[in-house]
């Protein structure tokens, strides 16, 4: 379940470092992909972060974002899973009707037609009265 939750709340985006909210810091040395100073990458082993064969990437629960390889935020996804899972009719009901509210707004909105070149005015008409 734990790798499915991966695949659904993965941030967009990774990079070559990262400190997780817990506190502990991952990277991902390649010389490469990213514009590491020695210096840094020294920094990085000396302070015990985790190095990774890959870009840190992350994971967003609630509005914070966790690194996804680290383990502190497990707990937490396993509330929101075990949560999901246990209401799940409830939550596709929920969703549903969100859906229908959704759909039943944008039919409400007036739409904008698109024209036509042709159905356009003379372009040279207008641009005499612009100042600038």
């Amino acid at each position: 379940m734990l790798e499915t939750f991966k695949k659904a709340f993965r941030a967009n985006h990774s990079g070559f470092s990262g400190e997780c909210v817990c506190g502990r810091e991952f990277f991902h040395p390649d010389h490469a992909s990213w514009d590491f100073e020695d210096r840094e990458i020294k920094y990085l082993e000396s302070e015990n972060a985790t190095m990774l064969d890959h870009a840190v990437d992350y994971v967003e629960i609630d509005g914070t974002e966790y690194i996804l390889e680290c383990d502190c935020w497990h707990k937490k996804a396993e509330r929101l899973m075990y949560f999901l899972n246990r209401y799940d009719v409830q939550v596709a009901k929920y969703l549903n009707g969100e859906r229908a509210r959704k759909i039943y707004e944008a039919e409400q909105m007036q739409i904008i037609s698109i024209l036509k070149d042709s159905d356009l005015p003379n372009r040279k008409e207008y641009d005499d009265d612009i100042p600038f």
